[in-house]
């Protein structure tokens, strides 16, 4: 995808981006999938540090964390 920076389609994009890796750290440390998940919500919500924090809703979280259970679950 080519989004422009700043954007919110580029926002969401390295949201994604940050909370599949840190998923990947945890599991590749160890953790059990369930965990590592709930490990990686924090990273994703901060991307822009705490500012960006508070304009990330809870659906949006809740959305990703739904999508990660379905594919780790199989």
């Amino acid at each position: 995808a080519n989004y422009t920076p700043g954007t919110a389609p580029h926002t969401d994009l390295l949201r994604r981006i940050v909370f599949y890796k840190s998923i990947l750290r945890s599991l590749l440390k160890g953790s059990a999938p369930a965990q590592a998940i709930q490990d990686a919500v924090p990273d994703a919500a901060s991307l822009g540090g705490t500012k960006e924090q508070a304009f990330t809703s809870d659906a949006e979280m809740l959305a990703l964390c739904t999508e990660a259970v379905d594919l780790l679950s199989d």
